[in-house]
């Protein structure tokens, strides 16, 4: 479960009872399940000290470190903001007195410190703590924390606690450099985003090559010859009878339509879409014929190859 660090943030009113040393059954309690490792069982003994308002530092650092473990990053922010705390306004409510600020050096380098151990084993090596620990979070939120550590380091800049100061130093470069990574990720992330988005959208139409040199299907009207009409009834004439399975009257009609196929002269079934072809030509056919002889020429055949591939482009624009 989420360690509560609320009563941290808040004004601590210590127990009126004496101090107790480091060789109270409480207090040992939490210093001997922390040194093998069980730091839930500590948290839960620093616990019942602070049931009974005593908040040793000893203790303390124990329990912010469950919290952190317990809660990942989310957690970090808040632990920056007890510390904060009890170098503040609830400096005199942490024990104990005799050389307090020689313990809190030790206990919060030592707390710095293992988070930085841990946290570098976990990342390296993508362990389920780390899935839990970074679900979430983003370069905005790593860039928060680092604000707070370097605030904090200031706090401690301010006494002497060389140890904490140094070990939060490695611990701020720490997310400095794991801030770098999300970065980067985010980048690549959008990077490969934008290149799907690139590969997934339909490639769009150059309306300028949209005109009739193109190949495309269209629905023109055009007027027909009695031909054209006439082959029209003799194809509805033959699906009639395929469908009604007089095969023999179906194959004298379907060998008629493929003669007129093999034989087909589009001029005969569509004279008025060649009408403009036919008088253009009859009026420059000296001009054209001048030219037909070269069709055997290296210049005749790379103009055919253009005319071929960029229909548009060999017309030009006037």
């Amino acid at each position: 479960m989420a360690r509560d660090l609320s009563f941290l943030l808040s004004a601590l009113e210590p127990s009126a009872e004496p101090e107790i040393d480091a060789l109270d059954s409480r207090l040992l309690a939490v210093t001997d399940l922390a040194s093998k490792r069980r730091y839930e069982e500590a948290a839960r003994s620093a616990e019942q000290l602070f049931a009974e308002r005593i908040y040793d530092v000893r203790a303390t650092s124990v329990y912010l470190y469950q919290a952190f473990a317990e809660d990942g990053f989310c957690a970090l922010s808040t632990v920056f903001s007890a510390i904060d705390a009890m170098l503040g306004h609830n400096f005199n409510a942490i024990s104990p007195a005799k050389r307090r600020e020689e313990h809190f050096d030790r206990r919060f380098s030592w707390l710095f410190a293992t988070l930085v151990d841990t946290l570098t084993y976990h990342h390296k090596k993508s362990t389920n703590e780390w899935e839990t620990w970074t679900k979430g979070q983003t370069e905005a939120s790593i860039e928060d924390l680092i604000t707070t550590a370097r605030a904090l380091g200031e706090h401690f800049a301010k006494g002497p606690f060389a140890a904490s100061q140094n070990a939060l130093g490695r611990l701020t470069t720490w997310l400095e450099g794991y801030g770098e990574l999300l970065s980067k990720a985010a980048v690549a992330i959008t990077a490969e985003a934008n290149a799907k988005a690139r590969r997934e959208q339909p490639k769009p139409t150059d309306a300028s090559k949209v005109e009739h040199f193109e190949p495309m299907r269209q629905h023109v009207e055009l007027a027909v010859s009695h031909q054209f009409l006439e082959l029209c009834n003799k194809l509805k004439a033959f699906e009639t009878l395929v469908e009604r399975g007089q095969f023999q009257k179906a194959a004298l009609v379907g060998n008629d339509i493929m003669t007129l196929l093999d034989h087909f002269d589009p001029r005969s079934y569509f004279p008025e879409l060649f009408s403009r072809f036919s008088a253009l030509m009859s009026q420059h056919i000296t001009h054209l014929a001048g030219h037909w002889t070269d069709r055997e020429s290296v210049g005749w055949n790379a103009l055919s190859q253009f005319y071929r591939v960029d229909l548009k482009a060999f017309v030009g624009d006037e």
